[in-house]
């Protein structure tokens, strides 16, 4: 599968300005709270214990293969799941910031935040892929072979019809 990266690039930012230029961005922000790192981080050195422990037990056969075969693919999903976690949290605080830096520029509509989105994005590319982390997950789906109806040299193949844009609702931490 593979995608022109210009066409596909040009279709999320502008698609992500469009969310950003949105009144109820500060709602969204404002709703993401991070969850409780420390409560986070104490789940995940549970998980991890737990899992040494049935490794152990495994080693010293005092538990059948069978049984830890059975418990070692849960404990791995939960810390993984809780990983997750522990990397919305730590990013969604920019969300904060952009509402900021965009609540500055006066009234807002698709064009002050396009140009100011350009702007960032020439000085610090990590701040906007961190922004667009947090408000939305890009599924780029497969799409049918040949070229589209009424496509002509030149022209590209790009449809957005298959990229799926998951966005962030508010009260969920990315």
């Amino acid at each position: 599968m593979s995608r022109d990266a210009k066409a596909l690039d040009s279709f999320v930012e502008k698609a992500l300005i469009l969310r950003l230029s949105r009144p109820d961005l500060l709602a969204l922000a404002s709703a993401m709270e991070a969850p409780d790192l420390e409560e986070l981080d104490a789940r995940l050195k549970a998980e991890e214990s737990e899992l040494q422990s049935w490794r152990r037990l495994a080693k010293e056969r005092k538990v059948t293969a069978v049984a830890f075969a059975e418990v070692e693919p849960q404990i791995l999903g939960r810390i993984a799941e809780i990983k997750e976690e522990i990397a919305a949290a730590v990013r969604t605080p920019i969300l904060a910031e952009v509402v900021e830096e965009i609540r500055g520029l006066g009234t807002v509509g698709f064009d002050e935040v396009y140009a100011f989105w350009k702007a960032k994005r020439k000085v610090d590319l990590f701040w906007c892929r961190s922004v667009l982390q947090a408000l939305v997950t890009v599924t780029v789906v497969p799409a049918p072979s040949g070229r589209p109806a009424g496509w002509r040299h030149g022209d590209s193949y790009f449809n957005p019809d298959y990229v799926k844009l998951d966005w962030a609702r508010p009260g969920s931490a990315r």
